[in-house]
């Protein structure tokens, strides 16, 4: 179990290295794409209404489906035409490890868009009221 983890780990740190080399890019991605979204939801929002949870959580469910479709589609064609699947396949890595190492490195990116989110609600004018329910 100790080996799967810790390979899990290592796919994780594979999977970092693009955000590594070009952080801003990386920061531009994941942190102003879930922004966009969600300044777009406020100037289309009615004057007066109150759909601002509804708003908050459409614009990070969007940006992170947009965002986990996207880095999918990017990790496929960068594995492929630089061989690294076929040196998975033929490694001692566990199919297991590979799939927890990339999607733990997912989640901690779309988590990383959804507190971009909401850390930004307040300033963009979203009243928001953060509970032990959405902790």
């Amino acid at each position: 179990m100790m080996k799967v983890i810790k390979d899990a780990w290592v796919i994780g740190r594979i999977q970092a290295y693009p955000t590594q080399r070009d952080p801003m890019a990386y920061f531009v991605f994941v942190v102003v794409f879930p922004l966009a979204m969600l300044f777009f939801a406020r100037g289309v929002q009615p004057e007066g209404s109150a759909f601002d949870t509804r708003l908050i959580a459409g614009s990070m469910v969007f940006s992170l489906g947009i965002s986990t479709v996207n880095s999918l589609a990017q990790t496929l064609l960068m594995e492929r035409f630089n061989h690294q699947l076929q040196m998975l396949v033929v490694s001692p890595v566990h199919r297991v490890s590979y799939a927890l190492g990339a999607l733990g490195f997912g989640a901690l990116r779309g988590t990383a868009g959804a507190l971009a989110v909401l850390i930004a609600a307040p300033f963009l004018g979203f009243d928001i009221h953060v509970s032990l329910w959405l902790v």
